[in-house]
């Protein structure tokens, strides 16, 4: 068979963990940029997970998928302030 992408569960707050999982999917797979970091972003802080988008971005993968369970964008769409999840789409297109 044949997978487009893999994206490998990496949800934990421990960058060195995060940093092992990925790097062994990346260095499993034929095509680097055919793995994709799978980011737990609802336990992580914000700062934590732009890290760990970082962090993906330097490891030569295909990208990252932000999994925040229980958030969505009309959750937040009657805040005035902007939600955690905002923050983070905003900062990881920059």
């Amino acid at each position: 068979g044949i997978i487009d992408v893999a994206v490998p569960m990496a949800y934990t707050t421990d960058n060195q963990k995060f940093l092992y999982w990925i790097k062994m999917a990346r260095d499993t797979a034929v095509i680097s940029s055919r793995v994709w970091a799978g980011i737990g972003g609802y336990q992580n802080s914000v700062e934590n997970t732009l890290n760990q988008i970082h962090l993906t971005r330097q490891l030569d993968t295909g990208g990252f998928a932000l999994f925040a369970y229980g958030a969505s964008a009309e959750t937040f769409s009657n805040q005035k302030e902007e939600s955690s999840l905002q923050q983070i789409g905003d900062a990881a297109v920059r």
